[in-house]
């Protein structure tokens, strides 16, 4: 094979690495605080699923909102991002635009809880449905919601509209299109997680917090002064794999040991761009890359 033709075949085989790096495009995030946290409104289109795995990326959560004075703040922020109320439109709500947050009940139908990871848990703020579904519904803990209607006294969502609603979103218009006969614009409806949307981005500020989400993923570092790789959080039976631009196979390390902490030594290891590959016992990938000069 030609050297051209060898570059182009490794470029197309990084290519995805880039994107699983770099999940969002950072002249497409709007950035702004309250109350000491750290928000980002994403403005890419994502399922409720793949939003929440950018989010965790990124060091957060899809968006948990728990007063009327951080909702009131997210949704100026939204159209101070430059987000137009009708960016798109989803049909199985209403036909208006949203945006994803972290809320869901995929987990138990009309258990709605706060699970902006994706983990299958969180806080139980909301049970059962609004006035257009089953009409139990009832809030817990006197948490704070802020469902289709809310605005009225009367709460008309979250309905499961033909069963398949499970994940929560703000709306930038009322909705049925054209009326606010089951929402306002600003209020929450529960909407098919597979729609694509923006999202909002929560990050704590508690580095307790983030230092435990990392704990379950490797931490990579590379330090030029002594040419090595640290790679930390390993699980045991992990293997790592250095490539180099050409995509050549540098160097192998099969992590048989319990030590959650490897330093491997680049000293030999030409200058130039190289790409870290760490699988993980559970199938997970993780792609890293570094300059050595």
């Amino acid at each position: 094979m030609k050297k051209s033709s060898k570059i182009f075949v490794v470029l197309l085989f990084f290519f995805p690495i880039f994107l699983f790096s770099q999940c969002a495009d950072e002249q497409n995030i709007y950035k702004f605080s309250f109350n000491g946290e750290k928000y980002e409104i994403v403005k890419e289109m994502r399922t409720w699923e793949n939003a929440a795995q950018c989010a965790v990326e990124r060091g957060g959560y899809l968006v948990e909102i728990n007063s009327k004075e951080e909702q009131d703040t997210i949704y100026k922020a939204i159209f101070a991002a430059g987000i137009p109320k009708n960016y798109t439109q989803v049909p199985d709500g209403g036909g208006t635009a949203y945006i994803w947050i972290g809320a869901t009940d995929k987990e138990k139908e009309g258990k709605w809880i706060w699970d902006g990871k994706n983990q299958g848990k969180g806080i139980n703020f909301w049970t059962g449905q609004g006035t257009s579904g089953a009409g139990n519904g009832q809030i817990i803990n006197n948490s704070y919601v802020n469902w289709g209607g809310a605005s009225t006294g009367t709460f008309h969502e979250p309905d499961n509209y033909n069963n398949s609603q499970n994940a929560a979103a703000i709306a930038l218009d009322g909705w049925p299109l054209g009326s606010t006969l089951l929402g306002s614009p600003g209020e929450w409806n529960d909407i098919n997680e597979n729609n694509t949307l923006y999202y909002i981005i929560e990050i704590d500020n508690n580095s307790g917090v983030l230092e435990n989400e990392f704990k379950k993923n490797p931490i990579f570092s590379f330090n030029s002064f002594s040419n090595n790789c640290i790679i930390s959080n390993l699980q045991q039976n992990s293997q790592i794999s250095l490539f180099d631009f050409l995509g050549n196979n540098i160097l192998n390390y099969y992590n048989k040991n319990t030590n959650p902490e490897v330093s491997l030594d680049l000293k030999s290891v030409s200058s130039g761009l190289y790409f870290v590959l760490i699988k993980g016992k559970t199938n997970n990938n993780y792609f890293y890359k570094f300059f050595k000069n």
